[in-house]
């Protein structure tokens, strides 16, 4: 619904005003399908605050504290002036410390379009904002969201209205002024805080200690949901991009420090989809997975957690190994999810205490079953494997009893359809899941235009039958300095195939996930994130580093 625009005039700059009596204004509670406090000429919500960017140390600020109509709004080091002073108003206006108001310039519904100041009037529509999501700040009239473009962090750099995408650019937390300012190398306290930290959060940089200087957002304000083929999360689609980081865990070698994670957690996309293995076995415990999911919130990154693995991955997850440990036996998924077995224990031990966490967006009864060791047909055949994924969802008791319902969504990541029996093993072991998923590591940059794998116009086939959502929670391709040719058809252990670093990025990125994102799915995440100084060298997938290129593209991708 709209308002009838009344007694309309034209300021300067293109401005629109309306001259609406308050008491009409005062009376609409839902306009276009936002909610609206009572209109008032002051009525602060909270005490001043700072608007803290998702971008370390940087804040919204005004350019020279300008007093003038059009002053620029610009992203700068967190300093606590008064250029950097805001208040939020009931009446949906930000207003900084000299009494104007952020303003959407000219009211244009436009990427680009720049953020200036300009005097408050209550019923302009450039100049109402809510903060939704993961702390955006939306202007409800154009529905697009405050932007620091391309995740600058250039002291001076105008800020501009853009598409809403979840992005670290598009993070505003407000911190109170009567507190520490949230940030790197403001003036206060040498580079940041009142001390020698980075902020006012002591995980990356705290107010007493450390160096990184980032401010997590916190956790999300809700479970991520599904709502017949979408993810959902507050009533508004969610999609995302985002990376595999298992060896976080014993699985590779050794469990992270809590800065490794922080590290991790610090460049990808703020709301963004993260996944790891959590099996039973290795030095893993239920303890240092709650400890992973509590970093993962303080950065609002959502988790796919996986609770086996079926493949090889050292010494985790043993239970009835094949022989020489190359998968699991045909035994394994009938066992398994028997209770008193190591993963009907393990799964208990894990889920119950984490089911009230939002930030716990899915988890995955097993990574890659009937891909080594037992086939599809050696346990006996679609009916069983439909019979085990069931059984294993049936372990959803753990949340029911933790959290009174389950409210974290449950799936399983095939490496191909075919491993599952086609589309009808496909449709029987999803059917009781929320979420389909497969994994991908196809494709031609050889002169073809195949970015999707061949079986992923099947993945939709089978997602849409089933009304649920689906994703790519894998996909990869070697790259490295010694990767020699463009072509990566085939590229799996082939270390002659691959693309440099760079190139991985126009492969994986651009056209790849752009390609999967048009085509209806929800999530795609890239295998493999490692911390520095553990990754593999070579032509290999395991090397994505903060240092890679590709991190940089995804956190300034936007949503096709």
């Amino acid at each position: 619904m709209r308002l009838t625009k009344k007694s309309v005039t034209l300021s300067q700059k293109g401005h629109i005003h309306f001259v609406l009596p308050l008491l009409v204004f005062a009376l609409i509670a839902i306009i276009g399908g936002y909610v609206y406090l009572r209109a008032s000429s002051a009525a602060p919500v909270t005490n001043a605050v700072y608007f803290d960017s998702g971008i370390a140390g940087k804040c919204l600020d005004v350019w020279h504290d300008g007093k003038a109509n059009g002053t620029k709004v610009d992203l700068y080091r967190c300093n606590k002036t008064a250029a950097q002073q805001w208040t939020i108003n009931s009446n949906g206006t930000i207003v900084d410390a000299n009494g104007a108001c952020l303003d959407n310039w000219q009211q244009k519904a436009k990427d680009g379009n720049p953020i200036k100041i300009y005097h408050c009037s209550t019923t302009d529509p450039a100049e109402q904002w809510r903060q939704v999501n993961t702390h955006e700040l939306r202007n409800p009239e154009t529905n697009m969201c405050l932007d620091d473009r391309a995740f600058s962090t250039t002291d001076g750099i105008p800020l501009e209205l853009w598409s809403c995408n979840g992005g670290k650019n598009q993070q505003w937390l407000p911190t109170p002024v009567s507190t520490t300012s949230p940030g790197g190398s403001g003036n206060a306290g040498g580079s940041g805080g009142t001390s020698s930290g980075g902020g006012a959060n002591n995980s990356g940089g705290g107010s007493t200690s450390g160096s990184g200087g980032t401010t997590p957002s916190g956790s999300s304000t809700g479970f991520i949901s599904t709502s017949g083929n979408k993810l959902m999360l507050n009533g508004q689609q969610y999609r995302s991009v985002g990376f595999n980081f298992s060896p976080v865990g014993s699985c590779w070698s050794s469990n992270w420090s809590t800065a490794q994670m922080d590290q991790f957690f610090q460049n990808v996309p703020k709301g963004s989809l993260a996944r790891f293995f959590a099996p039973p076995g290795g030095t893993d415990s239920a303890a240092f997975v709650q400890s992973i999911v509590k970093e993962a919130d303080k950065y609002n990154v959502h988790l796919i957690i996986s609770l086996a693995v079926a493949g090889v991955y050292g010494n985790c997850d043993t239970e009835n190994a094949a022989s020489g440990g190359n998968g699991k036996t045909a035994a394994y998924y009938t066992s398994a999810v028997q209770p008193g077995s190591t993963y009907a224990n393990w799964v208990q031990s894990v889920v119950k205490p984490l089911a009230n966490d939002p930030g716990v967006a899915m988890w995955e009864i097993v990574n890659e079953p009937w891909l080594q060791g037992a086939t599809l047909s050696q346990i006996g055949g679609v009916s069983a494997a439909a019979k085990y994924t069931n059984a294993a969802a049936a372990l959803r008791s753990a949340e029911t009893a933790g959290a009174g319902k389950p409210k974290q969504l449950l799936t399983l990541a095939p490496a191909d359809i075919g491993d599952t029996g086609g589309v009808s093993g496909m449709e029987a072991i999803f059917k009781n899941l929320d979420v389909v998923d497969d994994h991908d590591y196809s494709g031609d940059l050889g002169g073809s235009s195949q970015y999707q794998s061949s079986e992923f116009p099947t993945l939709v086939q089978i997602a849409q039958a089933l009304n649920k959502p689906f994703m790519v929670d894998e996909t990869g391709v070697e790259a490295g300095s010694s990767c020699s040719s463009s072509n990566v058809q085939n590229a799996w252990d082939n270390a002659s195939n691959g693309l440099s670093l760079q190139s991985r990025v126009n492969f994986l990125l651009t056209q790849k996930t752009t390609a999967y994102l048009k085509s209806g799915a929800s999530a795609v995440d890239f295998w493999l994130y490692t911390a520095p100084g553990m990754q593999e060298s070579g032509c290999v997938y395991e090397n994505i580093t903060p240092s890679d290129p590709i991190m940089a593209a995804v956190r300034s991708y936007r949503m096709p």
